[in-house]
């Protein structure tokens, strides 16, 4: 589960992001690898070695994983990519997702997962989804006391001054 105990978050896990490896020029051809810090204190996270093969649309991704039940687990997964032309004569990679072969820019690894997956696959949504409904429960208890629906109750607090 996420940080509030609703849906798990992709902000609680790691994100490989096509984009991301595009710009700093590390999806090419070869060998490559990544790192995960904490933004906080500047903590090694995670890390990953991937090889790009670009003759057949594979990226290989290479790392370690640890279970729910704390098990290290060593992973090797081939993804395939995908290529889509752009408007001014390049190439924009993606990420087919090995589950359900969604075409995505961002593959996810909650923690406790073993397999890089997209968003759908592990049914992540972001932190500020979470937060936007945060109150429901209590303004629907509000709106049953006084009579009214939980939107007038919602419409009144914004009315109010209160988000």
């Amino acid at each position: 589960m996420g940080r509030h105990g609703w849906r798990p978050v992709v902000e609680d896990g790691l994100k490989l992001d096509i984009y991301r490896l595009q710009k700093q020029k590390i999806l090419r051809q070869g060998y490559w690898s990544l790192q995960w810090t904490n933004t906080v204190t500047g903590e090694k996270r995670a890390s990953i070695s991937y090889y790009v093969d670009l003759a057949s649309y594979f990226i290989t991704l290479c790392y370690t994983s640890t279970t729910f039940e704390g098990e290290k687990v060593n992973v090797n997964d081939k993804v395939r990519l995908e290529a889509t032309s752009t408007n001014f004569g390049g190439e924009r990679f993606w990420f087919m997702c090995p589950r359900c072969s969604r075409r995505c820019a961002k593959l996810y690894l909650p923690s406790g997962a073993i397999h890089f997956r997209c968003r759908v696959c592990y049914n992540l949504t972001y932190e500020s989804s979470n937060e936007s409904h945060k109150f429901d429960g209590l303004f629907r208890h509000i709106a049953s006391d006084l009579g009214t629906t939980m939107d007038a109750v919602k419409k009144a607090l914004r009315q109010k001054g209160y988000k």
